[in-house]
Protein backbone atom coordinates (compact mmCIF):
# COMPACT_ATOMS: atom_id res chain seq x y z
CA UNK A 1 0.00 0.00 0.00
CA UNK A 2 2.89 2.10 1.05
CA UNK A 3 4.64 1.87 -2.28
CA UNK A 4 1.63 2.57 -4.39
CA UNK A 5 0.88 5.94 -2.40
CA UNK A 6 4.53 6.79 -2.80
CA UNK A 7 3.59 6.00 -6.88
CA UNK A 8 1.34 7.90 -7.41
CA UNK A 9 2.70 11.07 -6.08
CA UNK A 10 5.64 10.42 -7.59
CA UNK A 11 3.56 10.77 -11.30
CA UNK A 12 1.81 14.05 -9.95
CA UNK A 13 2.56 17.44 -11.17
CA UNK A 14 4.02 19.64 -8.23
CA UNK A 15 3.26 23.23 -7.81
CA UNK A 16 6.49 24.26 -8.84
CA UNK A 17 6.14 22.59 -12.56
CA UNK A 18 2.30 23.93 -12.46
CA UNK A 19 3.55 27.52 -12.48
CA UNK A 20 6.62 26.75 -14.84
CA UNK A 21 4.15 25.56 -17.38
CA UNK A 22 1.35 28.71 -16.65
CA UNK A 23 4.74 30.83 -16.91
CA UNK A 24 5.66 29.30 -20.79
CA UNK A 25 1.89 29.19 -21.83
CA UNK A 26 1.76 33.07 -20.86
CA UNK A 27 5.24 33.83 -22.33
CA UNK A 28 3.80 31.92 -25.75
CA UNK A 29 0.51 34.39 -25.54
CA UNK A 30 2.55 37.10 -25.68
CA UNK A 31 4.57 36.58 -27.97
CA UNK A 32 1.91 35.95 -30.12
CA UNK A 33 -0.77 38.18 -29.45
CA UNK A 34 0.97 40.91 -31.23
CA UNK A 35 1.77 38.24 -34.66
CA UNK A 36 -2.54 38.00 -34.42
CA UNK A 37 -3.39 41.81 -34.00
CA UNK A 38 -0.79 42.54 -36.77
CA UNK A 39 -2.80 39.57 -38.92
CA UNK A 40 -5.93 41.08 -38.28
CA UNK A 41 -5.43 44.62 -38.84
CA UNK A 42 -3.89 43.25 -42.14
CA UNK A 43 -6.53 41.51 -42.91
CA UNK A 44 -8.89 44.87 -42.64
CA UNK A 45 -6.55 46.51 -44.69
CA UNK A 46 -6.61 44.26 -47.60
CA UNK A 47 -10.92 44.42 -47.26
CA UNK A 48 -10.50 47.87 -47.26
CA UNK A 49 -8.73 48.48 -50.21
CA UNK A 50 -10.97 45.84 -51.77
CA UNK A 51 -14.41 48.25 -51.25
CA UNK A 52 -12.04 51.32 -52.71
CA UNK A 53 -11.70 49.05 -55.79
CA UNK A 54 -15.51 48.58 -55.81
CA UNK A 55 -15.91 52.61 -55.37
CA UNK A 56 -13.52 53.07 -57.97
CA UNK A 57 -15.92 50.62 -60.63
CA UNK A 58 -18.80 52.60 -59.45
CA UNK A 59 -17.16 56.10 -60.27
CA UNK A 60 -15.93 54.54 -63.41
CA UNK A 61 -19.24 53.36 -64.67
CA UNK A 62 -20.55 56.85 -63.90
CA UNK A 63 -17.93 58.76 -65.88
CA UNK A 64 -17.64 56.34 -68.94
CA UNK A 65 -21.66 56.86 -69.28
CA UNK A 66 -20.94 61.11 -69.10
CA UNK A 67 -17.93 61.23 -71.64
CA UNK A 68 -15.59 61.51 -69.09
CA UNK A 69 -16.95 63.87 -67.01
CA UNK A 70 -17.70 64.14 -63.44
CA UNK A 71 -21.01 64.83 -61.68
CA UNK A 72 -22.10 68.64 -60.91
CA UNK A 73 -21.78 70.52 -57.15
CA UNK A 74 -24.36 72.81 -56.53
CA UNK A 75 -22.01 75.37 -55.10
CA UNK A 76 -23.39 76.27 -52.24
CA UNK A 77 -21.21 73.14 -49.87
CA UNK A 78 -23.12 70.55 -51.05
CA UNK A 79 -21.40 67.42 -50.12
CA UNK A 80 -20.73 65.79 -53.44
CA UNK A 81 -21.74 62.01 -53.44
CA UNK A 82 -23.27 60.35 -56.01
CA UNK A 83 -26.84 60.33 -56.77
CA UNK A 84 -26.57 56.91 -58.01
CA UNK A 85 -25.33 55.30 -55.03
CA UNK A 86 -27.68 56.27 -52.75
CA UNK A 87 -30.03 53.09 -53.37
CA UNK A 88 -26.35 51.38 -52.56
CA UNK A 89 -26.05 52.88 -49.72
CA UNK A 90 -29.15 51.51 -48.39
CA UNK A 91 -28.54 48.25 -50.08
CA UNK A 92 -24.79 47.32 -49.22
CA UNK A 93 -23.89 50.02 -46.20
CA UNK A 94 -20.89 48.02 -45.21
CA UNK A 95 -19.55 49.40 -48.35
CA UNK A 96 -19.69 52.95 -46.47
CA UNK A 97 -17.41 51.36 -43.37
CA UNK A 98 -13.45 50.42 -43.48
CA UNK A 99 -13.00 47.32 -40.94
CA UNK A 100 -10.72 49.68 -39.07
CA UNK A 101 -12.93 51.78 -38.25
CA UNK A 102 -15.99 50.57 -37.22
CA UNK A 103 -15.16 50.79 -33.48
CA UNK A 104 -14.13 54.71 -33.70
CA UNK A 105 -15.33 56.69 -30.79
CA UNK A 106 -17.92 59.35 -31.62
CA UNK A 107 -17.14 62.75 -32.58
CA UNK A 108 -18.07 65.93 -30.72
CA UNK A 109 -20.77 68.35 -31.41
CA UNK A 110 -22.76 67.28 -34.57
CA UNK A 111 -20.29 64.88 -35.90
CA UNK A 112 -21.21 60.67 -35.57
CA UNK A 113 -18.21 58.57 -35.67
CA UNK A 114 -17.62 58.43 -39.31
CA UNK A 115 -18.63 61.66 -40.42
CA UNK A 116 -21.58 63.99 -40.47
CA UNK A 117 -25.03 64.03 -42.98
CA UNK A 118 -24.17 64.73 -46.54
CA UNK A 119 -26.26 66.65 -49.42
CA UNK A 120 -26.29 64.82 -53.21
CA UNK A 121 -27.45 66.37 -56.54
CA UNK A 122 -29.88 64.94 -58.51
CA UNK A 123 -31.54 66.80 -61.58
CA UNK A 124 -31.45 69.80 -59.79
CA UNK A 125 -32.74 68.86 -56.72
CA UNK A 126 -30.86 68.68 -53.39
CA UNK A 127 -31.29 65.11 -51.77
CA UNK A 128 -30.23 64.71 -47.99
CA UNK A 129 -28.37 61.42 -47.45
CA UNK A 130 -28.50 60.23 -43.92
CA UNK A 131 -26.30 58.04 -41.74
CA UNK A 132 -22.35 57.52 -40.82
CA UNK A 133 -19.58 56.18 -43.10
CA UNK A 134 -16.24 55.99 -42.80
CA UNK A 135 -15.00 57.23 -46.08
CA UNK A 136 -14.51 60.48 -47.74
CA UNK A 137 -14.27 62.27 -51.79
CA UNK A 138 -12.30 65.01 -52.53
CA UNK A 139 -14.22 67.99 -52.58
CA UNK A 140 -11.71 69.47 -55.64
CA UNK A 141 -13.56 66.94 -57.63
CA UNK A 142 -17.03 68.31 -59.46
CA UNK A 143 -17.70 69.28 -63.09
CA UNK A 144 -18.84 73.24 -61.98
CA UNK A 145 -15.81 74.90 -63.11
CA UNK A 146 -16.36 77.39 -59.62
CA UNK A 147 -19.51 78.02 -57.12
CA UNK A 148 -22.33 79.77 -57.92
CA UNK A 149 -22.06 82.17 -54.98
CA UNK A 150 -19.73 84.69 -56.24
CA UNK A 151 -18.19 85.25 -52.73
CA UNK A 152 -16.10 81.78 -52.86
CA UNK A 153 -12.94 81.64 -53.78
CA UNK A 154 -11.69 78.28 -54.88
CA UNK A 155 -9.52 76.98 -57.08
CA UNK A 156 -10.22 75.07 -60.33
CA UNK A 157 -11.30 71.77 -59.88
CA UNK A 158 -11.10 68.70 -61.85
CA UNK A 159 -13.89 68.16 -64.21
CA UNK A 160 -13.16 65.15 -66.26
CA UNK A 161 -11.49 61.97 -65.00
CA UNK A 162 -9.34 61.43 -67.89
CA UNK A 163 -6.64 64.18 -67.00
CA UNK A 164 -3.00 64.06 -67.09
CA UNK A 165 -1.03 62.33 -63.95
CA UNK A 166 -4.25 61.01 -62.58
CA UNK A 167 -2.86 58.02 -60.69
CA UNK A 168 -1.68 61.31 -58.46
CA UNK A 169 -4.77 62.70 -58.14
CA UNK A 170 -7.21 61.57 -54.50
CA UNK A 171 -10.81 60.24 -55.17
CA UNK A 172 -12.15 58.75 -52.22
CA UNK A 173 -9.63 57.48 -49.17
CA UNK A 174 -10.54 56.72 -45.44
CA UNK A 175 -11.48 60.13 -43.94
CA UNK A 176 -13.04 61.05 -40.92
CA UNK A 177 -15.75 63.55 -43.10
CA UNK A 178 -17.65 62.96 -46.35
CA UNK A 179 -15.72 65.15 -48.16
CA UNK A 180 -12.63 67.08 -47.82
CA UNK A 181 -11.15 70.29 -49.40
CA UNK A 182 -7.14 70.03 -48.79
CA UNK A 183 -4.76 73.15 -50.08
CA UNK A 184 -1.35 73.02 -50.33
CA UNK A 185 -0.70 76.22 -47.37
CA UNK A 186 -2.77 74.20 -45.10
CA UNK A 187 -0.83 72.74 -42.19
CA UNK A 188 -0.78 69.45 -40.34
CA UNK A 189 -3.17 69.40 -37.43
CA UNK A 190 -2.20 69.80 -34.01
CA UNK A 191 -3.32 66.46 -32.65
CA UNK A 192 -5.34 63.24 -34.04
CA UNK A 193 -8.09 64.72 -32.52
CA UNK A 194 -11.48 64.44 -35.06
CA UNK A 195 -12.03 68.40 -34.31
CA UNK A 196 -8.28 69.35 -35.21
CA UNK A 197 -8.26 67.22 -38.07
CA UNK A 198 -11.52 68.84 -39.28
CA UNK A 199 -10.47 72.34 -38.61
CA UNK A 200 -7.08 71.84 -40.86
CA UNK A 201 -8.97 70.77 -44.03
CA UNK A 202 -7.11 67.40 -44.20
CA UNK A 203 -10.27 65.02 -42.88
CA UNK A 204 -8.13 62.18 -44.13
CA UNK A 205 -5.29 62.53 -41.85
CA UNK A 206 -5.76 59.88 -39.62
CA UNK A 207 -3.56 56.99 -38.41
CA UNK A 208 -5.80 54.36 -39.90
CA UNK A 209 -4.16 52.00 -41.54
CA UNK A 210 -0.04 52.26 -39.50
CA UNK A 211 0.95 55.45 -40.23
CA UNK A 212 -1.03 55.31 -43.52
CA UNK A 213 -4.81 55.76 -45.10
CA UNK A 214 -6.28 53.60 -47.82
CA UNK A 215 -6.65 55.50 -51.17
CA UNK A 216 -8.75 55.17 -54.22
CA UNK A 217 -7.19 57.72 -57.55
CA UNK A 218 -8.29 59.07 -60.73
CA UNK A 219 -6.56 56.26 -62.81
CA UNK A 220 -8.77 54.13 -60.65
CA UNK A 221 -5.97 52.38 -58.66
CA UNK A 222 -5.66 51.37 -55.01
CA UNK A 223 -2.76 51.64 -52.63
CA UNK A 224 -1.76 52.89 -48.99
CA UNK A 225 -0.80 56.63 -48.60
CA UNK A 226 1.31 57.93 -45.65
CA UNK A 227 0.30 60.74 -43.46
CA UNK A 228 3.08 62.97 -44.72
CA UNK A 229 2.16 61.74 -48.11
CA UNK A 230 -1.23 63.64 -48.65
CA UNK A 231 0.66 67.21 -48.86
CA UNK A 232 2.36 65.74 -52.11
CA UNK A 233 -0.81 64.58 -54.17
CA UNK A 234 -2.54 66.45 -56.83
CA UNK A 235 -5.66 67.61 -54.83
CA UNK A 236 -6.75 70.01 -57.76
CA UNK A 237 -5.21 71.47 -60.46
CA UNK A 238 -3.72 74.60 -59.03
CA UNK A 239 -2.23 72.74 -55.71
CA UNK A 240 1.65 72.72 -55.28
CA UNK A 241 2.91 69.61 -54.24
CA UNK A 242 6.81 70.53 -53.51
CA UNK A 243 4.17 73.11 -50.95
CA UNK A 244 6.05 73.87 -47.97
CA UNK A 245 4.57 70.68 -46.11
CA UNK A 246 6.79 68.33 -48.09
CA UNK A 247 10.95 67.67 -48.27
CA UNK A 248 11.18 69.36 -51.55
CA UNK A 249 9.58 72.66 -49.99
CA UNK A 250 12.01 72.67 -46.90
CA UNK A 251 10.15 71.14 -44.19
CA UNK A 252 11.75 69.41 -41.43
CA UNK A 253 11.10 66.51 -39.07
CA UNK A 254 10.59 68.26 -36.42
CA UNK A 255 8.13 71.10 -38.15
CA UNK A 256 5.82 68.59 -37.78
CA UNK A 257 3.52 68.02 -34.64
CA UNK A 258 4.76 65.80 -32.58
CA UNK A 259 2.36 63.08 -32.59
CA UNK A 260 3.17 63.01 -36.69
CA UNK A 261 6.70 62.54 -36.30
CA UNK A 262 7.23 58.90 -36.10
CA UNK A 263 5.45 59.13 -39.42
CA UNK A 264 7.85 58.80 -42.85
CA UNK A 265 8.79 61.76 -44.58
CA UNK A 266 8.12 62.41 -48.08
Amino acid sequence: MGARKRSKRERAFTLIELLVVISIIAMLMALLFPVSRRARNQARAIACQAKLRQWGLIFKMYTDDNNGRWFQEDGRGGVPWLPETVSMWHGHPSLLFCPMAVREPPFEDAFSAWGKDGVVQKDGARIAVHGPASYGFNGHIHSLPRPLDPSWRVPPCWERCDVAGAGNVPVFFDSCYRVAWPQHPYGPPADPSPLAVLAEGYAMCIDRHSGGINMLFMDWSVRKVGLKELWTLKWHPQYDTAGPWTRAGGVEPEDWPAWMRQFKDY
